[in-house]
């Protein structure tokens, strides 16, 4: 199924290593495997982030990570928003990764740099309120 790029095409390139880890990267928070039933007659885990991208992604998004964001009573409303911001950063990320054309695709370089700044950004959002 997401395999894909590395059957069609061969060869393995860094492309295809970005592409996969988009997959891994909207598996853990989407919390499906590319070889769910739900995934079949063209639909993928990228499409189906890509069709709910931006309004509808916590439809989509792990229940339990938005349930623990929800019970969790040692954050304020302006964290929870926060982190439902920063699902959708990072699904962003995953959806720049799994571009069909491997020229599109970002570097690793960037994805690292673009994780970092959500995290920092989420982090001081955290501390700001006194949370942390």
């Amino acid at each position: 199924m997401q395999c894909i790029e590395y059957a069609a095409g061969g060869q393995v390139s860094t492309a295809a290593d970005v592409y996969s880890f988009g997959v891994v990267l909207l598996e853990i928070f989407i919390r499906r495997s590319p070889t769910d039933d739900m995934f079949k007659d063209g639909m993928t885990i990228a499409k189906l982030t890509e069709i709910n991208f931006p309004d509808n992604v916590l439809l989509i998004v792990d229940p339990q990570l938005l349930q623990e964001l929800e019970q969790r009573e040692d954050i304020t409303m302006t964290i929870r928003d926060s982190g439902a911001q920063t699902l959708q950063s990072v699904l962003s990320i995953g959806l720049c990764c799994t571009k069909m054309s491997p020229n599109e695709r970002i570097s690793m370089q960037e994805v690292a740099a673009k994780l970092h700044r959500i995290r920092d950004a989420y982090l001081r959002g955290n501390l700001r309120t006194g949370s942390q």
